[in-house]
């Protein structure tokens, strides 16, 4: 297993996560999601343009909650993403519901860096 570094993600990652994004989407959902529901989820130029807005309210606003994070594998590419943030909780959710105090929103890595690390 290559040594990974998770870290969060800034404006500059914006292309290589909608790489990552699109690539996953094409991996994973070909077959499963209508085709032209998979060409407009995996819009490369259209994905980098909401990443890189989103990356900068996200990098000028303190007060965002959800954090977007990238992982790096061994030779410095981004290999994956994360989103993370604190728990939704809404009302009946069960009391142990609240012995959590995060989640994971979203999570993508590329087919062939799945088992290298950048999951755990």
């Amino acid at each position: 297993m290559q040594p990974v570094k998770i870290r969060l993600a800034t404006p500059e990652d914006a292309a290589a996560i909608a790489r990552v994004q699109v690539a996953t989407w094409q991996s994973t959902y070909v077959g499963q999601v209508p085709d032209p529901a998979l060409a407009f989820f995996t819009n490369l130029e259209q994905r980098e343009l909401q990443w890189h807005e989103a990356l900068t309210h996200t990098a000028s606003d303190p007060a965002v909650i959800r954090r977007p994070f990238v992982g790096e594998a061994g030779d410095g590419g981004i290999a994956g993403f994360a989103i993370a943030g604190p728990t939704r909780f809404k009302e009946g959710d069960p009391p142990e519901a609240l012995l959590y105090q995060g989640e994971v929103m979203a999570i993508y890595v590329l087919a062939e860096a799945q088992g290298g690390g950048l999951g755990v």
